[in-house]
């Protein structure tokens, strides 16, 4: 009998030993997996180049929420790069799945490496810069206490850094000055005035630009295959040369001022994804030549003007005003003007924020009666949207494809006969009708 409840015993033993440390093997790998998820921690290291020393973060989750701002005599810094080659800076909120190094992308402010010659008006123009072993640099505004005022003919041509900042001083650019420069990032001075011949021709790399207000001429063939360039916004300019900007195939929109007297011929050759063209002048000028947009072009609409920074409207026949275009994007919430210059503003028109993704909430005022085609199409940010019960049209897919969007408040207790079947095509949202909006 004794022998028995041994045997019996060690069974129960064996047996509890190869079930029970199983499942708790599972269990803390389930704990284990779980806690590792919740609490990914991955160190990230910096290597300043020659700037002041940086502590390694520890990410929570492995997002990256914290980045330092380290400084170096002489040098200005552009921010924290996976490797060197890297185009694009590295972005706080970035999730990482392992331990990772940055490092530092500094550019120079050049004096004496650049050399100089003297305009008749006495101010300097730079002819060039030994730019050997850096990365990005700074041009000076004054040299010797004289302003630099000019970039010479082909002074960059060819170079390999990976931006050029100009100094506000700059009021010409040079024919050739930066053709075939593989920079992503040069500016163009607030108070540059001209833009050479060929000035940038050949720029694969440089990221979206801005002509300023001061801007006057434009070269021809200046932007010439600039492929990264998605968005012109010209508003004084008084002439623009021959193919100026053909073959930017990626160029989308852009607008020319009523100030444009002089336009060459295929200024948007080969401009594949350039849908529309807003223009100041309520037709085309006579010295521009006919064949201007040489079919690069998807439509024009004439008579735009600017009514704030990248705000187009026009006027129309009855003296309201139409929203044309929000030519910049516009962060968070954003509203259609209700009135401009005292007139009240009653349509929306066609493809006029066509994706512009950082609109997060749209109110459309009570004045608005019409939204046109395609107005607020692809605007992937937009959450929410309100739409007052003076709106009775709504055209074919205004507001197709905006993929964020969770709710459309509608004033209106039930769908307008004139709304379209597709005004909100592709949306998933909730439509609530007969909102009441609060004071």
């Amino acid at each position: 009998m004794k022998k028995f409840l041994k045997v019996v015993s060690l069974m129960i033993v064996i047996i509890s030993a190869c079930i029970f440390p199983m499942a708790c093997s599972s269990n803390n790998g389930q704990s284990n997996s779980s806690e590792a998820n919740n609490t990914r921690k991955y160190t990230v290291t910096f290597d300043a180049r020659g700037g002041t020393e940086c502590t390694p973060y520890t990410t929570v989750n492995g997002e990256v929420s914290w980045l330092p701002t380290p400084t170096q005599d002489g040098y200005e810094f552009l921010g924290w790069f996976r490797n060197l080659k890297n185009e694009n800076s590295f972005k706080l909120g970035t999730v990482i799945s392992e331990n990772t190094k940055l490092i530092a992308k500094w550019a120079k402010y050049v004096d004496e490496e650049c050399s100089y010659g003297i305009q008749s008006d006495g101010t300097y123009i730079i002819d060039g810069c030994n730019y050997d072993g850096l990365e990005a640099i700074i041009l000076p505004e004054e040299h010797n206490g004289i302003s630099v005022t000019a970039i010479g003919a082909a002074a960059f041509a060819g170079c390999n850094l990976y931006s050029i900042k100009l100094p506000d001083s700059i009021s010409k650019i040079g024919d050739n000055a930066f053709e075939n420069c593989t920079a992503s990032y040069i500016n163009i001075p607030n108070h540059t005035e001209k833009i050479g011949n060929k000035a940038f021709m050949g720029c694969e790399k440089l990221v979206n630009i801005s002509i300023s207000s001061w801007v006057r001429e434009i070269g021809y063939s200046a932007f010439y295959g600039c492929k990264k360039l998605e968005m012109l916004f010209m508003d004084n300019v008084e002439t623009i040369g021959h193919d100026a900007f053909a073959y930017c195939t990626n160029l989308k929109k852009a607008y020319i001022g009523a100030h444009c007297d002089v336009m060459g011929s295929g200024v948007f050759l080969g401009c594949k994804k350039l849908g529309i063209v807003y223009c100041g002048y309520k037709s085309k000028p006579s010295r521009w030549e006919s064949n201007w947009k040489n079919n690069g072009i998807g439509s024009i609409i004439w008579g735009c003007d600017n009514w704030g920074w990248g705000d187009l409207v026009r006027e129309l026949e009855n003296g309201e005003i139409e929203y044309v275009a929000k030519m910049y994007n516009s962060d968070g919430g954003t509203s259609v003007p209700d009135e401009v210059w005292g007139k009240t503003v009653t349509s929306v028109a066609d493809n006029a924020y066509w994706a512009c993704d950082k609109i997060e909430r749209l109110e459309i005022p009570d004045t608005i009666k019409k939204i046109g085609l395609n107005a607020f199409r692809g605007c992937s940010s937009i959450r929410e949207i309100y739409i007052p019960a003076s709106v009775t049209t709504i055209s074919d897919y205004a507001f197709a494809d905006c993929t964020s969007l969770k709710t459309i408040y509608c004033e209106v207790s039930y769908e307008p006969y004139a709304w379209s079947s597709n005004w909100n095509y592709g949306c998933d949202a909730k439509v609530v009708w007969g909102y009441v909006k609060e004071d």
